[in-house]
This record gives C-alpha cells, sequence and structure tokens, in this order.
C-alpha cells in the first residue's frame, strides 16, 4: 500500500469511524516502516486537549508525515471521502519574510492552498483568502497574520495591496488574518500563507510532510447540484452560526427567516457597497425592492393593468400579462398561484416608479445578453400602463466578458462557487486597469480581459501607453521650467508657427475630443473615448520623436503650449474613464 493511501484510510478512520479505530489504523501505518502522527480533535479525545485547541475546531485533525512520498494530487485526492470537508497541505518555509530592513523573525511561513482558512477554522481581516486562481498560476501573493502585518508595514489595516519580501522574491499582500490566539501550538497572529504550488516553483520540495484535514459535520447538508453552490453562501451560513449558535433551531421558520433575511441582506450590501467604492462607483441612492411591496406599489401596479383589460387569470390562480396583444412571443406570469408577485411585477413596478414618481424622461438600464428576452417584454408592459415602455426604456445589452489569463481561458461559474467577484479581480490587477479594459469594447462586442497585459507595464498595455504618454508630457514641461524656461501664457501664443505635419495632426486629435464624447453618449459606446485616448497618445508620441521642444522662442513657446494642450486632453479624457492621469511613471 502507497504511503498516500494509508494517510488517506487513516483520515478517513479518525472522521468516520472515532479515536479508537484511527489508533488501530496507526500502528498498521507504524508497522510498515512510515510514520503517520494524527492529532483528532474531537468529541473522543481528551477534553483538556480539546478545550486547548477550541481555536482550531472541534472537528479538526492535522498530520504528520515522515518519509514519506505524498504530493499535492495525492492529498487533494482525500476531499473525495465521505467524512471529510476540507484538506490542506503545509509545508513550513525556512525564509526571510521582510520590507526593506524590517524582518519579521517570528513569522511562520507556511505554503499551503485555498482550503488552509476552511480547515482550520480561521477567519480573514481584511483582503481575500488565497485562491485556485493563485494555485494554478503559481502566483506570488501572500496572506499574513495580523502580528506581521504590524510588523512588516505598520498596521494590518491597510496592508493589502502593499508588497513584502520572501527571500528577496516580492510578494503582494491580498488578505491579513484575523488572531485567533493559539491554534495547534502555533500564534495565528504569526502565520504567513503562500500558494504551495509557488513554493515548489522556487525549489522547495513538492512532498507533503503534513497537512490539516476536517470533519464533514453530521448534519452537514449536501447541496443540490441546481441549487447556487457560491463560496459566500456558506461565509454567510458559518457567521450565523457563529453568531447564533443552536439557537437557530429552536426559531420558528419564520424566525428563523427573518434573522437569516436580517443578516444577510445588509451584510451583502455594505460588501457590494464597498467593492464598488474601490472600483470607483458610488450610487447615490440604493432602492431597496421590498419598499414596492410593503408600500403595495407592486400590487397597484399589477391592478392597474387589470383594469387596462391587460391580464388574465387561469384556474390555478395564477395572474398572467397579455403580453402578446403587444408583441411579444409568449405570455407572463405576474402573480404566482400561491399568491406571491413574481421579479417581473416588482420589475414593472420599479420602473413605473421611475417615470410617474420620480420623473425620468428617459430610461437607460444596462443589462448582460443573457437577459436579451426580457428586453421586449418589459418595454411591452410599460406600454400598457401607457408609459411608453417602447420608446422611453432603452436596454443597452453587454456581451459576456470573458477572461483570458497565460493564453487560456479562465472560466467561471457563479452556480459552481468558480465564480470570479470584482473584489476578486481587483486583488490581481489595478483598479484603473480594470476600468480601461472594461471599457474598451462596444456593448455588443464579446470582450476578451487579458489579465496578463492588464498588469503589464509597456506599450503593448493600453492604459500603460496613454498614461506614460501624460507622464512624458509632465516630463518635458518639468525639465523646461528646470532649465529657467517659463512656461507660456497659452492664451497669447501664436500658435501658427506650428507648420509641421507632426505638430499639425496633434492639433487635430487634441481637438476631436468634444465631438469624440457627444459621439459616445449618442452611440452609447463609451469605448470610442479609450480608442480616442490611444490615438492622441500615439500622436504626441510621433510629435515627441519629431519636433524639439527647445529652440527658437516663438516656436519653442508654440510647442509648449500644444503640450499644455495635449496633456490637458489625455488628462480629460482619463478622467471620463475613471482613471487617474499619473505625472511620472
Amino acid at each position: 500500500m502507497r504511503y498516500s493511501q494509508l494517510a488517506r484510510t487513516a483520515v478517513q478512520a479518525v472522521f468516520g469511524n472515532g479515536l479508537r479505530s484511527a489508533l488501530t489504523m496507526l500502528g498498521l501505518v507504524i508497522g510498515i516502516s512510515s510514520v503517520i502522527i494524527l492529532v483528532g480533535i474531537g468529541d473522543g479525545t481528551n477534553r483538556q486537549v480539546s478545550e486547548k485547541m477550541k481555536a482550531l475546531g472541534g472537528d479538526a485533525l492535522s498530520a504528520y508525515l515522515f518519509d514519506g512520498d505524498m504530493g499535492y494530487n495525492d492529498l487533494s485526492g482525500m476531499n473525495d471521502l465521505g467524512a471529510v470537508d476540507g484538506v490542506a497541505p503545509s509545508k513550513s518555509l525556512m525564509k526571510k519574510l521582510s520590507v526593506g530592513t524590517t524582518v519579521a523573525n517570528k513569522a511562520f511561513v507556511e505554503a499551503t492552498d485555498e482550503h488552509y482558512l476552511h480547515v482550520r477554522n480561521l477567519k480573514l481581516q481584511e483582503g481575500r483568502n488565497l485562491s485556485a486562481v493563485d494555485r494554478e498560476n503559481r502566483s506570488k501573493v501572500i496572506v499574513l497574520g495580523s502580528d506581521v502585518a504590524k510588523t512588516l508595514l505598520g498596521s494590518a489595516d491597510g496592508a493589502v495591496g502593499r508588497t513584502v519580501k520572501l527571500d528577496g522574491d516580492e510578494f503582494t499582500v491580498v488578505g491579513v488574518l484575523q488572531n485567533q490566539g493559539q491554534s495547534m501550538g502555533l500564534n495565528t497572529g504569526n502565520v504567513a500563507l503562500v500558494p504551495f504550488s509557488t513554493a515548489v516553483s522556487m525549489g522547495e520540495s513538492g512532498t507533503i510532510t503534513s497537512f490539516y484535514a476536517k470533519a464533514r459535520g453530521e448534519d452537514a447538508i449536501e447541496f443540490d447540484a441546481s441549487w447556487y453552490q457560491g463560496d459566500d453562501i456558506k461565509a454567510l451560513a458559518h457567521d450565523l452560526v457563529e453568531q447564533y449558535g443552536d439557537s437557530l433551531l429552536e426559531k420558528t421558520p419564520e424566525e428563523r427567516f427573518a434573522i437569516i433575511e436580517g443578516y444577510g441582506l445588509p451584510t451583502n450590501i455594505a460588501r457590494m457597497e464597498r467593492d464598488l467604492k474601490r472600483y470607483k462607483i458610488n450610487y447615490d441612492v440604493w432602492f431597496r425592492e421590498s419598499t414596492l411591496h410593503e408600500s403595495g406599489y407592486v400590487k397597484e401596479t399589477i391592478d392597474m393593468l387589470t383594469a387596462k383589460g391587460a391580464t388574465y387569470e387561469t384556474e390555478d390562480g395564477a395572474l398572467w400579462l397579455r403580453s402578446t396583444d403587444f408583441g411579444c412571443d409568449k405570455d407572463d406570469v405576474l402573480r404566482r398561484a400561491n399568491g406571491f408577485y413574481t421579479y417581473f411585477a416588482a420589475d414593472i413596478a420599479y420602473h413605473r416608479n421611475k417615470f410617474e414618481k420620480r420623473g425620468f424622461d428617459r430610461v437607460i438600464n444596462i443589462w448582460g445578453a443573457d437577459h436579451h428576452g426580457h428586453v421586449k417584454r418589459l418595454q411591452c408592459a410599460l406600454d400598457a400602463l401607457g408609459l411608453d415602455g417602447s420608446h422611453r426604456l432603452e436596454i443597452v445589452l453587454m456581451q459576456l466578458v470573458r477572461m483570458m489569463q497565460g493564453g487560456e481561458v479562465v472560466r467561471m461559474s457563479k452556480r459552481t462557487g468558480k465564480s470570479l467577484t470584482l473584489t476578486d479581480l481587483l486583488d490581481e490587477i489595478p483598479v484603473d486597469a480594470a476600468r480601461f479594459f472594461f471599457n474598451s469594447r462596444a456593448a455588443e462586442t464579446q470582450m476578451e480581459f487579458d489579465l496578463d497585459l492588464a498588469i503589464k507595464q509597456d506599450s503593448d498595455n493600453p492604459l500603460y501607453y496613454v498614461q506614460y504618454a501624460h507622464a512624458r508630457i509632465c516630463s518635458v514641461l518639468k525639465n523646461a521650467q528646470e532649465s529657467g524656461i517659463a512656461l507660456p501664457d497659452t492664451g497669447k501664443t501664436d500658435l501658427s508657427v506650428l507648420t509641421g505635419a507632426d505638430e499639425r495632426q496633434l492639433i487635430k486629435q487634441v481637438a476631436l475630443l468634444p465631438e469624440e464624447i457627444v459621439q459616445s453618449a449618442v452611440s452609447r459606446d463609451p469605448s470610442r473615448l479609450n480608442k480616442y485616448a490611444v490615438a492622441l497618445a500615439q500622436q504626441f508620441h510621433h510629435f515627441y520623436n519629431a519636433c524639439r521642444i527647445k529652440g527658437e522662442p516663438a516656436v519653442r513657446d508654440a510647442r509648449l503650449t500644444l503640450c499644455l494642450a495635449a496633456k490637458q486632453t489625455i488628462e480629460n479624457v482619463l478622467k471620463l474613464i475613471g482613471v487617474d492621469a499619473p505625472e511620472s511613471m
């Protein structure tokens, strides 16, 4: 029997059959010249030990392997065991963790994977956990214990996004752990976690020497394949259990629902507000759908449709909109047979609110292309209300984004818990890069978002190319001033001396911005601004290479004025896109 199989069997034994059978299995392992030490923390262990290790959790186990042959794939296979809820490798790295001259001497650097926090019942203070993408790409990212973050960066707050060095290699901090005290003899504040695959790529052995495993609880629920599978649901459920414990089981279903809704909704909204703010989006109004139901506005809206003869009721009590009378291919349910209004009914009421209550003349919605079938029916419903939805409601359909990395598609699915969220993306690339790249294609065009290109620091990256043009102009102006040349009064400069082809082309490009803004709005295609910015940057680089700034004062001042105009124009267009215009790079 291979060593990996013995470890697998021992883990199954301690989780599936209790401590006695696990010890029996250990005897077998010891008798086959390899040693596996399993420390089980559960009901069968000594109560004093269990209480000391409570921070790790009552369903956890750590294993230390000697003279074994286990690799990462062997370990990940343990996740298939029915009694195992998760397994994570643990390899201690004897490497120096530092920032400048500051060294975290107490840091315990572990190479592991994305399952580590779940298995050890650890929580994040800020940022994110290691991810499967990090593992697959051998990313140089690190999660720091709060004490390590304070030692190296002065504070755990604001540590995410900064860099530290591991034996000279730069790692980006993506998360900070909460300090949960001692766990398995280790202070969680002193932990630093890097992807196991990254450690191997840096020369560490791929052999597993120790790992952690977590038992599946007796009452664990297997998610049906048709259910939403995102890890965010499990995280919210875990937080609720932490807060309420078993008391939720004593509540009525209605009471439980109220508690879950009262916790989950504001928690998720706060998370969305935080993530959007990070992306430079701040909404003036957050409109709650529940207010439409609580105020009776949804019922009133559907009653209005009924009064206009636009609905009919079937034998089971369901209420339908006569969508086919308005050119749609099928009718739509407004109120189910159980008396509950559909999402479509709430959508109709919400848009009626915009037109009637809030006085919108025109509404432009931005939807994913997978909702194209809903466009006509919503417009028809508003037509039935006399609100002229066919002309006053405009829907811009955005094609779905295909993420690319290493020349391959990064496959994702919200329903299998493998989605890449906005905050995940912004942990990988700068906010400015995300905004510029997402705005680089027209709505109806399939977009390939190249994650590698977004972080490149050369002219292949269109954002870098544009920002570099702005920084180059700032450098030209600064050098002129340092040479004793005063920047000209642009209103008094004689620009008629600018007769060269490159000068004329740059002037024409600068002058195009107002028309590009108008056309971007009229065509509902803001990607025109990206294309304009790149063209302007390209024209400036041509001008810079062809025309010397120094020389005869009249020509010099005219060219400096042109530089100032190009600088302001680049800054303006980048501001419209929501991107910074750096003065140096």
